[in-house]
């Protein structure tokens, strides 16, 4: 569940795209969105929409900064969950984040 909250006075439609643009930034960690994966995301502003919204056309900055803060936060759940054991036994590891920024490393200078 992906949750965008601005302050921005956003009509109820800009923020519905607001919330579809969300889905960018979890494309771009490599999620393909499987069924049943419950992707979802909404949004809201804490600022009442009036006639004074933002114009349409005037939209593009908080996609592209929605899209950008989606993807960070994604990138820094991984990077910082611990690993856990559920009740039912099973363990999921937490990622290895020295190992992964060595591979990073490595495949940046090689590309260079």
């Amino acid at each position: 569940m992906i949750i965008v909250a601005t302050d921005a006075p956003l009509s109820g439609i800009q923020l519905e795209r607001l919330a579809k643009c969300s889905l960018f930034g979890l494309a771009r960690t490599g999620s393909v969105m499987a069924n049943s994966s419950g992707d979802s995301a909404i949004a809201f502003s804490t600022q009442a929409a009036s006639h004074e919204s933002i114009p349409h056309n005037d939209l593009t900055t908080f996609f592209r900064a929605t899209v950008e803060a989606t993807e960070e936060s994604l990138y820094d759940a991984l990077f910082t969950a611990e690993t856990v054991t559920g009740r039912d036994g099973n363990t999921l590891h937490a990622l290895p984040a020295e190992k992964v920024a060595e591979i990073i490393r490595r495949y940046r200078n090689e590309a260079v």
